[in-house]
């Protein structure tokens, strides 16, 4: 990885690992990574299950019912809708959302 490596020091009671600034950053950028894909994930199952409960839900709806704003709603539902995992039915304004086989498919794996 490039990474220098870390210090190991034998000390009274165990011993004391030091790791150096180009390594923690790393390390925080990988936590930070999967952190994020979590949320992501996280996001996205809240969506899908509000709009189990309630298809005909609005954008603005489901913003304020997940905590997400209005334009990560947006995001989140294109990336669904890439998936294959939701469609929208009918007019922006009157349709309203299908969850596709291919969702259910994946959560019973």
């Amino acid at each position: 990885e490039g990474l220098p490596d870390p210090d190991f020091r034998n000390i009274s009671n165990g011993f004391q690992v030091t790791v150096f600034d180009e390594a923690i950053n790393k390390v925080n950028d990988v936590v930070e990574n999967l952190t994020s894909e979590k949320s992501k994930e996280k996001s996205k199952e809240k969506i899908l299950r509000e709009i189990n409960l309630n298809p005909n839900i609005s954008t603005n709806e489901l913003a304020e019912k997940t905590g997400l704003s209005v334009s990560g709603i947006e995001k989140n539902i294109k990336e669904l809708k890439q998936k294959g995992l939701i469609r929208r039915i009918g007019s922006p304004k009157g349709g309203h959302w299908e969850i596709t086989d291919q969702t259910i498919k994946n959560n019973e794996a």
